[in-house]
């Protein structure tokens, strides 16, 4: 995704750390909604990511599925 977005997603070693990893899932958030064409927002992919886990996951898989 860093290849295509001008939105630049931090290395996954962020997660390890537990502050850290609100950014990254912000950042990673962010990328999202820049590759989907605001297709899923950013607020939207961040709480999907953190609060519901893997199933926010496919859920943010299915926006990149449906972008493509």
């Amino acid at each position: 995704m860093n290849a295509t977005v001008a939105t630049k997603v931090p290395t996954a070693w962020m997660l390890i750390v537990p502050i850290a990893n609100f950014v990254w899932y912000w950042k990673y958030a962010g990328a999202v909604q820049e590759f989907t064409k605001g297709g899923l927002s950013q607020a939207a992919g961040f709480w999907l990511l953190l609060i519901l886990g893997p199933i926010g996951a496919a859920v943010v898989q299915s926006a990149f599925n449906k972008a493509l």
